[in-house]
């Protein structure tokens, strides 16, 4: 995600081009289905033998989300604070 937010912020999507982040920043979606998907094949292949039933593979994706969840504040901190912090003003403007 700092990644992404970096990469927006050099293109310009955090300042002159503004009005196109809104259908750029979906563009996201993409690798982050991805990551998700490769975690729960890998943990198919991994820990159930190849095979998970419906019930596993719900469970696995909660804990991801879980972790998800926790790191996404501090991956917001440090994306106003440090990779843009004018983003907001922008945004006002």
């Amino acid at each position: 995600m700092l990644l992404w937010m970096t990469l927006e912020k050099i293109t310009g999507l955090h300042a002159e081009h503004i009005d196109k982040h809104p259908i750029y920043t979906n563009f996201f979606s993409i690798p982050a289905i991805a990551v998700y998907v490769f975690a729960l094949f890998d943990k198919r292949k991994t820990n159930y033998n190849g095979i998970m039933t419906y019930k596993q593979g719900v469970m696995s994706g909660m804990i991801i989300t879980v972790f998800v969840t926790i790191l996404s504040p501090v991956t917001q901190l440090i994306t106003s604070t440090i990779i843009t912090p004018e983003y907001f003003s922008n945004v006002i403007e």
